[in-house]
């Protein structure tokens, strides 16, 4: 198996404080509505290539986890050892972790196809070159773009093939 195959979007160091003994959580699976005691956290919040193959951002990461690993073990032996630096540490992992969710990614993916298909109908009817929605005779709706769109309309447009 290739280095970094499996890439979690939220970090072993962060599941590793709710482990039992071994690394190994308790979760409960709301799909199935089923408890699984001791599953491991190596494939937990992990997707195969998440952040992709070249394994750059994957990097990237590690050490910034680094220091929140290092922060959380410090601070759960002494909480009242916390420094300025610690909290911006917490403070800049939390951020991160808000943006690299699998959640917020395919939030993100579909905001970015919403905005493709609204710039490509919005470009289609500045070139006016389209004899489906420049003749009056046609039908609009000939036209593989709906000319019923307007901007910032939720309606999809598939891109073109």
């Amino acid at each position: 198996m290739p280095a970094n195959r499996i890439q979690h979007y939220v970090p072993k160091c962060h599941l590793r404080p709710f482990c039992s003994g071994s690394e190994a959580v308790n979760l409960y699976n709301i799909r199935r509505d089923k408890l699984i005691e001791g599953a491991p956290i190596k494939g937990q919040c992990a997707r195969t290539y998440f952040y992709g193959k070249d394994g750059k951002l994957e990097r990237a990461l590690q050490p910034i986890e680094g220091f929140y690993a290092t922060t959380v073990a410090k601070l759960t032996n002494d909480h009242r050892s916390a420094t300025p630096a610690d909290l911006a540490n917490l403070r800049d992992f939390t951020l991160l972790q808000t943006f690299r969710t699998y959640g917020y990614i395919e939030k993100l993916l579909a905001v970015s196809d919403s905005h493709y298909a609204d710039l490509e109908v919005g470009a289609h009817r500045r070139r006016r070159n389209c004899r489906a929605c420049s003749t009056p005779q046609r039908k609009p709706s000939s036209c593989r773009y709906n000319t019923s769109w307007t901007p910032g309309s939720t309606q999809q447009t598939s891109r073109p093939a």
